[in-house]
C-alpha cells in the first residue's frame, strides 16, 4: 500500500524519495539534465515498473534559481582579525610588508605620540621608524594592533682592487667589472685571515661597510654573513675590520676563475632567512680578461 501511494505521487520530499527507494528495492534511476524544465527522476524497478517523479528539492532549485543565485554566501558578521607581532624590523630601502588581516576592507596606518597623523609605508626610509597604530575596517566593525618599526641601516659596498683591476663600478648593491683582472701573488701580501695567511689568483676586492650603531644594535642576534663557500657570524665578520678603516666592516676577495663569473655575499642579520632583514651584494664579472698566474 505504502509502496503504491508513493509510486503514485508526483512530487516527493527527500524522505519520502528515499521512503519509495526503500520499498522498490534494488533500481536504477535516471534524471533528467533540468535544461528544460525541473529535473525529473526516473525510477526502474528489477520487475521493470517504471516511475517518474519531481522531488521538492529540484522543483525549488528551478523555480527559484534567479532568486536563489542572488542571496550572499554566508559570512561571519565579525570586525577584522589583525595579526601583528609588536615590533618589526626592517633593512632601509625594503618594502614593506603589511602584517596579516583577514576580513578587512580598508587597512590604514597612524604615527605620532597621539597616533594622529596617517602614515604611509611602502619603501621605508630612516625616517619612518617609530610607533604605529594599525586600523582595520570593515561593514561590521574596525580592530586596532600596535607595533614599532625599527629601520636597520642599509650596508654600503666599496671597490678595495681600484689600483690593480680596471673597469670596475658599484651600483647600489652590486659590484661589476668589464676590465683585466690582477693575479695576485703571495709576494703583494693580500694578507687574510688567520694572520700570514695570504690570497693568490686573479681576485677581485670589495669591502662592505656599516655603522658602529648598526653593529652594536645587531650583533645581538644570531646572524649570519655567507660569502663563497664561507660562513662567519655578523659578529665575528665585522670584527676582523681592517684596521685603518673607521667604520666596521669586512672584506672579500673572490677569486676569478672565468672570464664571466658571478658571487654573492648575503648578510642574515636576524638569521632567520626573513627577507626584511637581509641584505645581498652581487660581485659580477662579465667577459673580463684575466692575467696569466705568476710567481712571487
Amino acid at each position: 500500500m505504502l509502496f503504491r501511494s508513493l509510486r503514485d505521487k508526483k512530487i516527493l520530499t527527500q524522505d519520502e524519495y528515499r521512503r519509495l527507494l526503500r520499498e522498490i528495492g534494488p533500481c536504477t534511476v535516471e534524471r533528467t539534465d533540468g535544461a528544460e524544465g525541473p529535473v525529473i527522476t526516473k525510477l526502474v524497478s528489477l520487475d521493470k515498473w517504471a516511475t517518474c517523479h519531481y522531488l521538492v528539492d529540484d522543483l525549488d532549485a528551478y523555480t527559484y534559481k534567479n532568486f536563489l543565485e542572488k542571496l550572499p554566501e554566508p559570512v561571519q558578521e565579525i570586525a577584522p582579525v589583525i595579526s601583528c607581532p609588536s615590533f618589526l624590523t626592517y633593512i632601509e630601502g625594503k618594502t614593506f610588508v603589511q602584517p596579516s588581516v583577514t576580513g578587512s576592507e580598508s587597512v590604514e596606518f597612524y604615527k605620532g605620540e597621539d597616533y594622529s597623523e596617517k602614515a604611509t609605508l611602502e619603501t621605508l626610509k630612516a625616517s619612518d621608524a617609530g610607533n604605529y597604530k594599525m586600523i582595520a575596517k570593515n561593514k561590521y566593525g574596525k580592530s586596532e594592533a600596535y607595533f614599532e618599526l625599527s629601520i636597520i641601516k642599509a650596508s654600503t659596498l666599496a671597490l678595495l682592487d681600484s689600483a690593480w683591476n680596471t673597469g670596475g663600478q658599484i651600483s647600489g648593491n652590486k659590484a661589476t667589472y668589464t676590465g683585466n683582472i690582477h693575479y695576485f701573488t703571495r709576494a703583494e701580501g693580500l694578507e687574510t685571515y688567520p694572520a700570514g695567511t695570504y690570497l693568490t689568483g686573479n681576485r677581485v676586492g670589495v669591502r662592505v661597510n656599516q655603522t658602529a650603531e648598526v653593529i652594536k644594535q645587531m650583533t645581538q642576534y644570531a646572524g649570519i654573513v655567507r660569502f663563497g663557500d664561507k660562513e662567519w657570524t655578523t659578529r665575528d665578520a665585522f670584527a676582523v675590520s681592517n684596521p685603518e678603516v673607521e667604520t666596521p666592516s669586512f672584506s672579500y676577495w673572490p677569486c676569478v676563475d672565468d672570464t664571466n663569473f658571478q658571487t654573492k655575499i648575503i648578510i642574515d642579520w636576524m638569521g632567520n632567512g626573513d627577507p626584511n632583514t637581509t641584505e645581498e651584494f652581487i660581485i659580477q664579472c662579465t667577459d673580463v680578461t684575466l692575467d696569466p698566474a705568476s710567481e712571487g
